[in-house]
């Protein structure tokens, strides 16, 4: 599995650095550089900006690279401005929870949040969104408070059964928010997902491969024929590019990558549906490359939800003296109250995450804490983030060649000038448009206590809170010990079934 993806990432690496080219007769623009500021772009049919340019992926140059710079959120739609710090503090002495979506209403006028009193899903409702539907299952749904993202401040909504993750990225976030006006700086790269068509059969790799690549811009534009809504709205098939899996034990075996840009979608059934519709076109191509490929078939066509190229990052940035806390009354080995001392042990345990697998499970766990409360509140396909985010860590990611092919952690925390410093980047395919997000009255007024996000800016705020959980869980197991807070949160739970 693990030479799998060493292959993988090797070939995602080489997409990365090929040369960009425009599907028509007009010549491609160079690559922007310093002295060439503002000069347009072109992937596929999208016309991009050098701004723009900084977050597509195919200006990455592989693991070791460093992340682009993040930029300011744009074309958010927020107009009730969350409470600041004073008031957020207030909000969880408020004693029923009535009151509190009573408070919130106030905050955000405009918003309803009536279907939080009851789930907001009717039975009419359920009965469309799976089969066989005997009824519901409700899950609390809570606000992370204090969070500051790319200097704007959200509530963020997460839904979950575990205590203490809502408090811990809560006061995570204030932390963050003390030292930074800018709080979180994140970013995200375009909404890129590759559907796969699998190649089975061929007994002339090269020849299929040249056919491939002559008939590429036929492909894109006959793939975007199937996906024509999404093209007319600047996404649609942006690349297609072909993989010889050097690790099959079949012979001749060969996957045909076609990248989309989704937009504002998820994507996964705009893409299944392009690779797919482009199964007999492509087989068209490759069995009249040479005649020794003409018992060439196709295998599967389906989406990867290994999106390498639809990654969202975040960093923190605290002096090291923030993280002192009181000495504990129990001198234990696990009380430490220096903040220097502290900072370094949060260090510590990030090394331990990138030198041991079983460590590091743990580690992005406490990641997915965060990120998988904000995606079941938001009505996102949370498993397909955990798919991709658990598959990209395996990748080497931003922690350096020598873990490329070993399970390593999504984030990474290093001391500088006196601050403790943490960053994650990860995949995160998420949607604001379309489906059960529209639909699910819950998830509507979600997205608008968020401000209506864009996929791109809902990946950062994601991103954002699981690295604030991340930071949390850290922090709390290099000085007084996790089970401290967690336990007194999780002791409030009846003894008796409610």
């Amino acid at each position: 599995m693990l030479r799998s993806l060493v292959g993988s990432e090797m070939c995602i690496r080489d997409r990365y650095q090929r040369r960009v080219r425009e599907p028509s007769t007009t010549p491609m623009p160079s690559v922007p550089s310093e002295g060439n500021p503002g000069k347009p772009q072109f992937v596929g049919n999208l016309k991009i900006s050098e701004e723009e340019w900084q977050l597509h992926p195919k200006s990455w140059k592989g693991p070791s690279h460093q992340l682009p710079r993040s930029v300011p959120f744009v074309n958010g739609s927020v107009e009730n401005q969350a409470p600041n710090e004073e008031d957020s503090a207030g909000f969880r002495k408020i004693k029923s929870v009535f009151e509190r979506r009573v408070q919130l209403g106030r905050w955000y006028q405009g918003v309803d949040f009536s279907p939080l009193g009851d789930g907001g899903l009717r039975d009419d409702l359920a009965e469309t969104m799976i089969e066989n539907t005997v009824g519901r299952v409700a899950l609390p749904v809570g606000l992370a408070m204090n969070f500051t993202v790319n200097s704007k401040r959200y509530l963020i909504p997460m839904a979950m059964e575990e205590p203490s993750v809502v408090a811990a990225a809560s006061n995570s976030a204030k932390l963050v928010q003390t030292y930074s006006k800018t709080g979180f700086e994140a970013g995200a790269s375009r909404a890129l997902m590759i559907g796969q068509i699998e190649i089975r059969a061929l007994n002339d790799m090269d020849k299929a491969t040249a056919a491939m690549e002559a008939n590429r811009l036929w492909l894109m534009e006959k793939g975007n024929t199937f996906c024509a809504g999404m093209h007319k709205r600047g996404g649609g098939v942006v690349d297609i590019e072909c993989r010889k899996l050097t690790h099959s034990r079949r012979p001749g075996h060969m996957v045909v990558h076609v990248h989309m840009d989704v937009c504002d979608a998820m994507g996964a059934n705009a893409v299944n549906t392009v690779a797919e519709g482009l199964s007999n076109p492509v087989l068209e191509v490759v069995r009249g490359s040479a005649p020794q490929n003409h018992a060439a078939s196709v295998g599967l066509c389906i989406l990867t939800n290994l999106c390498a190229e639809r990654r969202a990052w975040a960093s923190l940035k605290i002096p090291t003296k923030a993280l002192a806390k009181k000495p504990g009354k129990d001198k234990t080995v696990l009380s430490f109250s220096d903040g220097t001392e502290v900072a370094n042990r949060i260090v510590e345990a990030y090394e331990f995450a990138r030198a041991d697998p079983y460590r590091a499970s743990t580690h992005n766990k406490g990641i997915m804490n965060g990120i998988g409360g904000v995606a079941v509140a938001t009505g996102q396909d949370w498993r397909a983030i955990e798919a991709a985010g658990h598959a990209y860590a395996c990748m080497g990611n931003s922690q350096g060649e020598d873990s490329v092919g070993r399970y390593s952690p999504l984030t990474r925390y290093w001391i500088q000038d006196g601050c403790l410093c943490g960053k994650i980047e990860l995949p995160v395919p998420v949607g604001t448009k379309g489906g059960v997000v529209t639909s699910h009255p819950v998830y509507s007024s979600m997205l608008s206590l968020l401000g209506n996000p864009s996929a791109r800016e809902l990946a950062m705020l994601i991103a954002s809170v699981g690295l604030a959980s991340n930071f949390a869980a850290l922090r709390a197991m290099s000085s007084e010990g996790i089970q401290k807070g967690h336990m007194a949160l999780h002791n409030r739970k009846p003894s008796s079934k409610l």
